[in-house]
């Protein structure tokens, strides 16, 4: 018996090296980093790089005044660091009171309640608030944390598809009267698209029902949105209507935990029913006196989120003119490149230049979206970046023939599609077959008496090789309209530098878009600058070095 059991847990871990293995195979493996802070940047693998995959949003965590204050108001009877409790035994400290009165204040609540993390807070609300006659309709794109939480209620959800909510409103039309209790769940900045939810249009919808509750996680938006940092909640004038208001500390504020904002019933219906809340141990109250630190300071913060905003937006419109979709409307920005491979390589390219910005795969997103996701700081700043790229341009320029030249070439490589038109014109032929085919089977079915079972069978098998070809399609064409977009803005590239000053003394933003490919920050401040011809120039305070 001794000896099965072992073969057992033989093959058990034989199965799990198997399925690590497959992983890899795909490029989905991950390992766990080791990281060295160093302000704005990091330090992996002994390579110091601008850190572009941090939640830091407002650049707090990263900045030492502020740390250095903090300090300075802790004493030996307030450095506690482990609250050895739970918050309904002996762990609940009167900062957890300060801050949840704190909370409730700033957004003008009747109450808040304080969680361990935004996966605690996800995942177990609306399985405390849910039972069997009520219906969860969530966005598709809501965070893992939020499906978990769903997946442990007992109510019965409905995935409604991205930010339409044409279909969400069917939906409650076809479904309040059947349940005791609706919620709609979403998060207000979507953590992998960037792109946001219209919080007032929710609000309306709920507003129709009596039975109908909205759910918004801000873990993404609170810190870097609104007149006060207080979220999309605030910019869209909608915190009072909205019954669960969630958020996290642990992104923009720079601290650790989660919270809700809500009415009492909720709140004291969480205390006693919340597993995730009662039985776990309470956040130390060191961390907890940070907190209210930050917050009492959250007001003060407005030059970052404008600072954050502006080189947001600077960051978008680069992506979006190098050809990529960008459907962000906040400061975390998606370079969707689909296949995981592709986008482990890119990122690696871009590690290389100095930039730390990791790839995100499924199952973070689905198959097929792999993305380099940019998570964009206030930290970093675009006055040296500037006037670097001042100095860079101008001793480029002093190759301008060599420049002009080089781009002619790849213009020629990029216009050059014979290739892939010639893949395009089969697999349309291709599907032009099938679809024929499956018109056939309709009619045949449709006018002579057969197995349905067989029909069908049928069907799904075109139906499959249809999809997948059309898929292939969608591929082709896109890489097709990247190449002879990048052709497109080589040739405006072109066209500029023929009549381009070769020097230039003032900031100039059509030159950065259209000449600089990346630029690398090093631990020195000195900034290394790729131009679309390949040139690469390193910028010093005082001198330059070309490669």
């Amino acid at each position: 018996m001794i000896v099965l059991g072992k073969i057992e847990k033989m093959n058990s871990l034989t199965d799990w090296e198997r399925e690590l293995a497959l992983l890899e195979n795909k490029s989905n493996l991950r390992k766990l980093p080791v990281i060295r802070h160093l302000g704005k940047e990091v330090e992996v693998n002994g390579k110091v790089m601008l850190n572009l995959s941090s939640n830091d949003y407002l650049g707090l965590a990263a900045y030492l005044p502020l740390r250095t204050e903090f300090l300075q108001s802790l004493t030996p009877d307030t450095f506690l660091p482990s609250s050895s409790s739970s918050r309904l035994l002996t762990g609940n400290f009167n900062i957890y009171v300060q801050i949840e009165d704190l909370l409730a204040r700033l957004f003008r609540k009747e109450s808040a309640l304080v969680f361990n993390s935004g996966y605690h807070m996800n995942a177990g609300i609306l399985p405390a608030v849910s039972d069997a006659r009520t219906l969860i309709l969530a966005d598709k794109l809501v965070h893992a944390s939020i499906i978990d939480g769903i997946r442990l209620s007992a109510a019965k959800c409905i995935r409604y598809r991205h930010n339409r909510y044409d279909q969400l409103e069917q939906l409650l039309v076809s479904n309040h009267a059947g349940y005791d209790r609706i919620i709609i769940v979403t998060e207000s900045i979507f953590s992998m698209d960037g792109d946001e939810a219209d919080l007032r249009r929710l609000v309306t919808l709920k507003q129709q029902y009596d039975n109908v509750l909205l759910y918004v996680d801000e873990a993404h938006a609170v810190g870097v949105r609104g007149m006060h940092g207080l979220g999309c909640a605030e910019e869209q004038d909608c915190v009072a209507d909205i019954d669960f208001l969630c958020g996290t500390f642990g992104k923009a504020l720079a601290s650790v935990g989660g919270y809700i904002v809500c009415s009492k019933t909720i709140r004291d219906y969480l205390i006693n029913k919340m597993r995730t809340f009662i039985f776990t141990t309470a956040l130390p109250p060191v961390n907890l006196l940070w907190t209210f630190f930050i917050l009492e300071h959250l007001d003060s913060f407005s030059f970052r989120r404008e600072r954050l905003k502006r080189i947001s937006s600077l960051l978008k419109d680069a992506l979006v003119k190098k050809g990529y979709a960008c459907p962000s409307t906040s400061h975390i920005l998606p370079m969707t490149i689909g296949d995981s491979g592709d986008t482990v390589l890119k990122a690696d390219f871009l590690q290389r230049k100095g930039f730390y910005a990791l790839p995100m795969r499924p199952p973070t997103v689905p198959e097929g979206t792999s993305r380099i996701r940019f998570s964009l700081t206030a930290d970093i700043t675009e006055e040296e970046i500037k006037s670097m790229f001042i100095k860079a341009y101008n001793l480029a320029m002093q190759d301008k023939e060599r420049l002009l030249v080089d781009t002619k070439e790849v213009i020629e490589l990029l216009a050059n599609t014979e290739a892939l038109d010639e893949k395009i014109t089969s697999i349309k032929n291709d599907i032009d077959i099938i679809s024929e085919l499956v018109r056939k089977l309709v009619k045949h079915n449709s006018t002579e008496v057969q197995s349905q079972e067989e029909y069908q069978k049928k069907y799904n098998d075109l139906s499959e090789r249809y999809n997948k070809l059309k898929d292939e399609l969608d591929k082709l064409i896109n890489e097709r309209a990247y190449k002879l977009g990048q052709s497109t803005k080589l040739e405006a590239f072109l066209k500029e530098m023929e009549t381009a000053e070769t020097t230039i003394d003032t900031w100039n933003e059509e030159l950065w878009m259209i000449m600089v490919e990346s630029a690398m920050v090093h631990k020195d401040k000195s900034i290394t600058f790729k131009f679309y011809n390949g040139k690469e120039i390193r910028i010093y305070n005082q001198k330059a070095i070309q490669n």
